[in-house]
């Protein structure tokens, strides 16, 4: 029986579920609008003016922007080293910025002269430091540590240092990295033979100082080397072919006074051929007399400094063909003689001092000497361009 007090009864069964309110994840804070506008025209206004002075460069003579090239590398480099500007930054980020920033002060260096260019060649020498700087990248990941990826950066960053300034000769310095054996004081002639009147000679730089230049006898090669070194003479009838080297075999820069001498015979015509490998070098020919000279620049810095083009008895152009490869390479002239330059497009910048007149074909930039000539020899010069800085000048 139910007791009825006028009250109305409550219902019987399981109560009714209770609504639970939804919740989102928290949004993902993104870069400010301003900030991002900001580093766009930053950007948009460094590149406009990059182009403005590159296209100055190019139809302006005697301006040199070119050899500051690769600040840009260095400007990269800064910006990767305080983050990409989205809030999230570490101490990796820095130490990767770092080393951009260190590649591009090396080409810096190379381009003003301050740093030969066969220091990539020794950079390169130094390639198990990438197996120690990527075991050292997978140990950090492994660890989540960030300082020990850190130092696989820094690892990298020596290295490039070491190379370019350490093992390089020409940067100046004096201690270098032990070598697989002591160079030997060499020395070879063939004297001087009436009968001949024309020869080819082919040179031979290897890693080390380079010189030739006119002499007396036939030819002859001295110097110093770690290897055997090469110097071969053939004579048929009116004709020699010469061939001097250093030798060839693997080894560290840092031997001293690793060099090469070579004077060719100042009687005769030649046909020349110069490979300068990695080496400076001073290749002077006003005394000699050449029909054609091939030269190879490798990575190297020095220059050639031709004599008169009449001399070669021609009455046309004295081909000359230069692949500037990696190097810092100056061509002096007789002022007065007549010169035709023709420069390819490459990464090499080309500096004339003196009055030439300058002009384009294609993709090619062309040089003239003042009161240039074809009426009788000249010099007709064919430069492929490379990585580096080409000058012109008159002695």
């Amino acid at each position: 029986m139910t007791e009825d007090n006028g009250a109305p009864s409550a219902p019987t069964g399981p109560p009714a579920p209770v609504a639970t309110p939804e919740v989102s994840p928290p949004p993902v804070a993104a870069a400010p609008a301003s900030r991002v506008r900001r580093g766009a025209v930053l950007w948009g206004a460094a590149l406009v003016a990059l182009g403005g002075l590159l296209l100055i460069n190019q139809f302006v003579p005697g301006i040199a922007i070119w050899r500051y090239w690769p600040l840009i590398i260095v400007v990269f480099g800064v910006r990767s080293m305080f983050g990409t500007g989205t809030g999230s930054w570490s101490i990796k980020d820095a130490a990767e910025g770092l080393t951009t920033v260190t590649i591009g002060l090396i080409f810096l260096g190379q381009m003003l002269g301050y740093i030969g260019w066969n220091a990539w060649l020794n950079i390169f020498r130094l390639w198990p430091l990438l197996l120690v700087a990527l075991g050292l990248e997978i140990a950090g990941k492994g660890m989540k540590s960030e300082g020990i990826r850190t130092l696989g950066s820094l690892v990298v960053i020596a290295g490039l240092a070491y190379g370019a300034l350490a093992m390089t000769p020409t940067a100046g310095w004096s201690f270098f990295v032990p070598v697989s054996g002591a160079a030997e004081t060499f020395s070879s002639e063939a004297p001087h033979d009436s009968r001949v009147t024309e020869g080819t000679a082919v040179i031979k730089g290897g890693v080390g100082v380079l010189k030739l230049m006119a002499g007396d006898d036939l030819a002859t090669a001295s110097g110093r080397s770690p290897f055997t070194p090469e110097f071969d003479v053939t004579i048929d009838r009116s004709h020699a072919l010469v061939s001097a080297g250093l030798g060839s075999g693997t080894w560290m820069p840092g031997v001293g006074d690793t060099r090469l001498d070579v004077t060719l015979d100042s009687d005769v015509v030649w046909d020349l051929t110069v490979e300068a490998g990695v080496s400076s070098y001073d290749v002077d020919l006003r005394d000699l007399a050449v029909e054609a000279v091939t030269f190879d620049a490798g990575v190297s810095e020095g220059r050639i400094t031709f004599g008169e083009a009449a001399a070669s008895g021609l009455r046309g152009p004295v081909d000359v063909r230069v692949k500037a490869g990696v190097s810092a390479l100056t061509l002096r002239v007789p002022e007065g003689d007549s010169v035709r330059v023709a420069v390819s497009q490459g990464l090499s910048g080309v500096t004339a001092r003196g009055e030439w007149k300058s002009g384009r074909d294609g993709d090619t930039r062309t040089y003239e000497s003042d009161g240039f000539r074809t009426s009788g020899a000249y010099w007709d010069i064919d430069v492929e361009s490379g990585i580096g800085s080409i000058t012109l000048e008159y002695y």
